[in-house]
């Protein structure tokens, strides 16, 4: 078994103060149950954002945790780009490749008009601030002519057929 004895522990700030490192400070969540479509061609740069959520960090040194998911079909085949921004500031996207691949948090294509994919991802961010924030998820479709759906199929009508939900859970940690 190993000891550490220390004289003095500091926090990054220069503080004395460790106590609360790590600590979540608060939790807010939304959840999307009904349904949206749009037949509209979102550029990856400009995503449909149907998802809102405000938090107001207590220190701007803390982070915030954001798990957030949606669950979407398509009336035929294209591939979905996901993204979440906080205020207009993509929070974590790709590289830009060759510079011909969209940038997204993640994505998913649909093939298939009964198909739903979930889409999900965790994020630690760092937004430095103490105003209120507000962190989007939001949709852009690849291919032009086709329905997309948020929290269905394009075929819905029958007990065989699922809808889901979307949603954003944000949780500030002590830094």
């Amino acid at each position: 078994m190993s000891t550490l004895k220390v004289n003095t522990l500091q926090n990054a700030s220069g503080g004395n103060s460790i106590g609360n490192v790590g600590k979540i400070i608060q939790v807010v969540s939304t959840v999307k149950k009904d349904t949206a479509s749009s037949t509209v061609l979102n550029d990856a740069a400009d995503p449909y954002f149907f998802l809102t959520l405000n938090i107001t960090p207590a220190s701007a040194s803390n982070k915030i945790l954001i798990y957030a998911y949606a669950t979407v079909g398509s009336s035929g085949g294209t591939t979905f780009r996901y993204q979440i921004n906080r205020d207009s500031t993509p929070v974590d996207i790709g590289d830009t490749g060759d510079a011909s691949e969209s940038r997204a948090t993640s994505g998913t294509n649909i093939q298939e008009t009964w198909e739903i994919a979930n889409i999900a991802t965790m994020n630690l961010d760092s937004p430095s601030t103490t105003s209120q924030i507000t962190y989007k998820l939001g949709l852009s479709n690849g291919t032009s002519g086709y329905t997309w759906y948020i929290n269905r199929s394009s075929t819905d009508g029958g007990s065989q057929y699922v809808r889901g939900t979307s949603g954003i859970l944000l949780m500030e940690v002590a830094a």
